[in-house]
């Protein structure tokens, strides 16, 4: 292999491996995201519970304030086979960075 080649190689996996660190950011930032919404549906069914809730509208700070728990964002986050897909996901992305990482550090990356 020439000195070229090597260099390419090199380059090749440090893109890569920066795609593929982009990809789980963005994975993680949805799933925090679910989260919050998610959460804004706990508190509700909470408000629900003790006989507190007189409406769909919640307050939820990692949402940035009141939110109604019947907007379509809301709605979308109760899905559990879409929140079991997107956990998948989010493995799979962990496993890809961690396997390029171990790549980088064999051929003396950082």
């Amino acid at each position: 292999m020439t000195e070229d080649e090597k260099r390419q190689q090199k380059a090749m996996l440090l893109l890569e491996y920066q795609e593929a660190e982009e990809h789980l950011a963005n994975l993680q930032e949805k799933a925090k995201r679910i989260s919050a919404r998610l959460l804004a549906v706990s508190k509700w069914m909470e408000n629900c519970a003790s006989g507190g809730a007189v409406s769909d509208k919640v307050h939820v700070s990692e949402l940035g304030g009141v939110v109604s728990v019947s907007s379509p964002e809301i709605i979308d986050a109760v899905n559990f086979p879409a929140a079991r897909s997107l956990y998948t996901e989010l493995m799979e992305a962990q496993r890809r960075v961690r396997e390029l990482s171990d790549r980088k550090h064999s051929l003396g990356l950082k």
